[in-house]
């Protein structure tokens, strides 16, 4: 089957027959906290870069939230954005992110951490290994470039966004 043009994949059937490895690295993390990226040997969290853990926004057609609407408040900051990459040329709603800080999961406490599965499989003791970590934000930012991530979240986590 072809892939349609605004997903990312791949055929799995060569993997599962060869249980070759489908991506070098794989992009992942919780809205408005930590974004994640592991090659599986390495696992590396890059947190906020400041506590206020902005700028953080949601973009959206449909204001809801998982189990609510969005509340007047919220959405007196609301602008429209234009067209997104994966938006199809619809611009959308960019709604300020509701006091992140007040989150149960505070997103600022997590930092940014550093992981060798081989030495640590379970990721309890985050290490220092500037050469390592380097490499892994470098492969962190091309796969959210990849991913269109807004331009952002490259401050959000101090990185320095693609040109």
């Amino acid at each position: 089957m072809d892939v349609p043009a605004l997903m990312q994949g791949i055929a799995l059937g060569p993997t599962l027959a060869s249980d070759a490895p489908a991506h070098d690295a794989i992009l992942y993390g919780l809205y408005g906290a930590q974004v994640n990226v592991t090659d599986g040997e390495w696992v590396y969290m890059r947190g906020p870069a400041s506590e206020e853990n902005e700028p953080l926004y949601e973009y959206t057609l449909m204001p809801t939230h998982m189990r609510s609407l969005f509340g007047v408040q919220e959405l007196r900051g609301a602008t429209l954005s234009p067209p997104l990459p994966w938006t199809q040329g619809v611009p959308v709603l960019q709604i300020p992110a509701r006091h992140p800080k007040s989150r149960a999961w505070d997103a600022p406490r997590f930092g940014t951490y550093l992981y060798h599965l081989k030495q640590d499989p379970q990721q309890l003791a985050p290490i220092e290994d500037p050469v390592a970590e380097a490499r892994m934000a470098t492969l962190l930012m091309r796969l959210m470039a990849e991913s269109d991530a807004p331009q952002e979240q490259y401050q959000r986590l101090g990185l320095a966004a693609p040109a």
